[in-house]
């Protein structure tokens, strides 16, 4: 095809790269494909958004949108066992593992703030998984810190330039 759905618009394919956060481009070259990647994935969200508090109203919503209704209910995955080392060493081996840890990393800033009871959860994920932890967690910064910007700068106003000099 010509054009690429990539934000919140339809773009020619030949600048449809240039146009992709580093996030949509991890998740893009390294998608998280198995079921079982995608249950984990479901089940760390839930942890870390559990893990302080409870879960928040902009953590809920994030969770609602992002979890296929497949993998259960919220409240069904909360009641679950906490993951174990075997079960997130049984993801599938390679960049996808960084994707999913990025992915969980994201939901843990949507709220503007990593508790230390979430940060905690993703080191131990990062370890188990074998993955970068802070590369994965500069990855999801980038991307909240540029929906946000989306979101203030909603009429097309912003670019990386003036990005830049927010951040």
């Amino acid at each position: 095809s010509q054009f690429r759905w990539v934000g919140d618009r339809w773009v020619h394919s030949s600048v449809a790269g240039a146009m992709q956060s580093a996030m949509d481009k991890q998740l893009d070259q390294a998608p998280v494909a198995s079921r079982y990647d995608q249950q984990l994935l479901a089940r760390m969200m839930v942890e870390v958004a559990a893990a302080h508090a409870g879960i928040s109203s902009d953590e809920e919503a994030h969770l609602a949108e992002a979890i296929d209704p497949e993998w259960g209910s919220i409240a069904s995955l909360q009641a679950r066992p906490k993951l174990s080392g075997a079960e997130l060493a049984e993801a599938t081996q390679g960049p996808s593992r960084a994707s999913m840890l990025a992915a969980v990393w994201a939901l843990a800033l949507c709220d503007e703030h990593a508790a230390g009871e979430e940060v905690a959860l993703l080191d131990g994920y990062a370890d188990a998984l074998g993955v970068d932890g802070d590369a994965a967690r500069e990855l999801a910064c980038s991307f909240v810190m540029d929906q946000a910007i989306a979101r203030a700068f909603a009429y097309g106003g912003h670019d990386a330039a003036a990005r830049d000099a927010l951040v």
